[in-house]
């Protein structure tokens, strides 16, 4: 399963915020006993003339599944809510840069979970 990628704008030197509400195939949120591992890498992408992407890699990290995933589901003050949660900081260092974040969730089953966003730095 992999999620949409949403662009968004994150200040040089910024965090970057990750929400997710994750579901197992019959519907039931999953919880970090749901989890094997999780990868977090970080990536620096540069365009080419013909629109493609090419990844330089920033940071890898291996996380826990409790640093990631939450026993109980979430509710932010806007009603959404979330049961995968992290803060990615101090990787978003050069200016008008784009940036992938990609979590690789691995299930009990061996099943990939990707979790993907990227973001551009501002200034």
């Amino acid at each position: 399963m992999i999620f949409p990628l949403n662009e968004i704008y994150i200040y040089t030197n910024g965090v970057l915020l990750s929400r997710r509400y994750i579901t197992k195939e019959n519907g039931t949120p999953i919880t970090p006993a749901d989890i094997n591992s999780c990868t977090l890498n970080v990536y620096i992408l540069e365009g080419s003339a013909s629109g493609n992407y090419t990844r330089s890699l920033q940071a890898s990290v291996g996380l826990q599944p409790n640093q990631v995933i939450t026993d109980t589901v979430q509710t932010d003050p806007e009603g959404w809510q979330y049961n995968f949660r992290y803060c990615v900081e101090e990787v978003f260092t050069q200016p008008n840069t784009i940036y992938l974040v990609e979590y690789n969730l691995v299930d009990t089953e061996g099943h990939h979970i990707i979790i993907q966003a990227k973001g551009r730095t501002t200034d």
